[in-house]
């Protein structure tokens, strides 16, 4: 008897039949498909955040573009230089 086997009834047949297979799997076997399948689920793990993040990303570029400037950018609105560029050579010649 399985330690699971009061749980029997919420499992699928399909469940059941591949326990049923693994449990005639040699002991190389089975550690070979339980490495196969820990990868497998970690890969999935991983795609599933790559995609979420990369969700997140295009959601937060897509707002970040809706606007010309952070609030805060010190950037003067006129014609001048910005806080750590020089005047250019027309602008010195205009004042």
């Amino acid at each position: 008897m399985r330690f699971d086997d009061a749980h029997d009834d919420a499992r699928s047949g399909d469940y059941d039949r591949a326990r049923d297979a693994f449990d005639d799997l040699d002991a190389d076997e089975q550690a070979r498909f339980l490495a196969e399948t820990t990868l497998s689920a970690v890969a999935q793990g991983v795609r599933g955040i790559s995609h979420a993040l990369a969700d997140e990303l295009d959601a937060f570029f897509e707002s970040a573009s809706g606007t010309s400037r952070a609030p805060d950018d010190p950037r003067p609105e006129g014609d001048g230089p910005g806080p750590a560029e020089p005047p250019t050579g027309a602008q010195r010649r205009n004042s």
